[in-house]
């Protein structure tokens, strides 16, 4: 017994080992252009996540690297898109510091902890883009959709749904969406 404040104290101090938790990761959804696009450049990647996402302050640059493993160089996260836009809540854009209009392969490997939300943050994921240069000079010659719309945005990257007004080709007819 303790005493204090004129009351008599008993303190009991119980430890309680819990179980660690399972590690929840947030979920990236989506990529434009989409992981393992051929693109004819590639200058920013947009991110989307489930749900809401931010970035680790400490998080500067990822690099991007060629198929042999090079380093061709860097991107940072950011919420702006090149064009001027916002990103919506659940996106981020990752914004290369040069671009990339070699023929190549190419790969971003997103460190694990670079996004979170007020909970979760993300698993480390690795995206891959080609790059074909003639995309921009012969435009797009041939799409074969198998039943599903295909659609590039004005660059040539291929997109999954259009979200913003501009020019499109989708199943190879030039579309003005407003």
């Amino acid at each position: 017994p303790k005493v204090m404040g004129g009351c008599q104290c008993d303190f009991i101090i119980r430890v309680v080992a819990d179980e660690p938790a399972e590690k929840v990761y947030l979920e990236l959804v989506g990529t434009t252009p989409s992981d393992n696009a051929t693109v004819a450049s590639l200058n920013y990647v947009l991110l989307s996540y489930d749900p809401d996402a931010y970035v680790y302050e400490n998080i500067q640059g990822v690099e991007v690297k060629d198929a042999d493993g090079n380093v061709v160089t860097t991107a940072a996260f950011g919420w702006k898109l090149p064009e001027g836009g916002l990103c919506k809540a659940n996106e981020l854009v990752l914004t290369l510091a040069a671009a990339i209009t070699e023929a190549g392969v190419y790969t971003i490997t997103l460190p694990e902890n670079a996004v979170w939300d007020y909970v979760n943050s993300t698993a480390e994921v690795t995206l891959t883009f080609i790059v074909d240069p003639s995309l921009v000079e012969t435009g797009i010659d041939a799409v074969d959709a198998e039943g599903e719309q295909v659609i590039y945005d004005v660059t040539g990257r291929r997109v999954e749904k259009i979200s913003r007004p501009g020019l499109y080709i989708v199943n190879g007819v030039k579309v003005l969406v407003k």
